[in-house]
């Protein structure tokens, strides 16, 4: 069992080696900069939607931890938006313009209005579901605002990236620790 897990971990570290390891190459400033340019956009969007999630308390009822998290985040977000802002107008060029291909953008779409429907009509399992992708949401930021923070030059941006990273990571925490009390008391319920 030892050696399994072992394994398993060497893996894991192996199959996830970060791809940067420093702020990006400044002999070819034109690609370094579209590059953070495509970063600041996509962490942008995404703290644009999780900064409006609190919307959702409106149409569904949830459990006061669920109800607490759910407004943290749209909270970080809209924070994390008002402290990145003047780094995104300091030369950082953002937009509708995340980098990404045509076919990815739309892909993307399709994926979070599937996710929307899902959760619209999850019935009893609707706590359960937002959970789970708050929590891939908040380890994106986190990963997004990690990766942005590893590229930039400015040592500044880098710092508030950073802090927000940590944020977003400290939610996912939170997010799967409510996860497994609510796991061990359904296991405990049907026992």
């Amino acid at each position: 069992m030892f050696r399994r897990v072992l394994l398993a971990m060497t893996l894991f570290q192996i199959g996830c080696a970060p791809v940067l390891t420093g702020p990006l190459d400044q002999a070819r400033p034109e690609q370094a900069s579209m590059t953070l340019d495509h970063g600041w956009a996509l962490l942008q969007a995404l703290l644009q939607d999780e900064s409006s999630l609190s919307l959702i308390l409106g149409i569904k009822n949830v459990d006061e931890s669920v109800e607490v998290i759910v407004r943290e985040i749209s909270d970080t977000s809209a924070r994390a938006l008002r402290t990145l802002g003047p780094l995104m107008n300091s030369g950082v060029s953002t937009g509708t313009d995340d980098g990404l291909p045509l076919i990815e953008r739309n892909a993307r779409h399709l994926i979070a209005n599937a996710t929307a429907a899902s959760l619209l009509f999850a019935g009893s399992s609707f706590q359960t579901k937002l959970l789970v992708s708050q929590h891939k949401a908040c380890e994106y930021a986190a990963a997004l605002a990690t990766s942005l923070a590893v590229a930039e030059g400015e040592p500044s941006h880098s710092d508030a990236l950073h802090g927000v990273a940590d944020s977003f990571s400290k939610i996912a925490a939170k997010i799967m620790a409510i996860l497994i009390h609510s796991q061990s008391a359904s296991s405990k319920h049907a026992s």
